[in-house]
Parts: structure tokens; C-alpha cells; sequence
């Protein structure tokens, strides 16, 4: 039915670059860390914001860290 509809199936892969940043923020969210907290961990570690690693891809976004 989903065909007839025009819908396709679409897979996503793991990207390599940024896996171990989603996976750590992932495993602090369920050790209880609050989002701020889990930012303000990432920015003091150096760890570049999604608009600072692809600038292209994330034009709308501010460059100056994660919030």
C-alpha cells in the first residue's frame, strides 16, 4: 500500500565522523545528565557543534557551540 502511496523506504547509515558524539550524548542522557548539562560537557571538552563540523549543511544554526 505504502508504494501505491508514492512512499519509499529509506535507510539511514552511521556516520563514522559523529557516531562516538551521538553515542556519548546518548549514554549521558540515560546516566541522568540533563540536555545543558551534556552540552556544557561537550563544549568544555572541544567537541564541535554540528554547525561548526558541517557549516554547509547547517547554515541556519550559530557556530558558537553546543546549547
Amino acid at each position: 500500500m505504502h508504494a501505491k502511496w508514492g512512499r519509499r523506504l529509506q535507510r539511514y547509515d552511521v556516520d563514522p565522523a559523529t557516531a562516538p558524539t551521538v553515542r556519548r550524548i546518548f549514554a549521558e542522557r540515560l546516566r541522568g545528565s540533563s540536555v545543558s548539562r551534556i552540552a556544557a560537557m561537550l563544549n568544555a571538552d572541544g567537541v564541535p557543534c554540528p554547525s561548526q563540523a558541517d557549516p554547509g549543511r547547517n547554515r541556519h544554526r550559530s557556530a558558537d557551540g553546543w546549547h
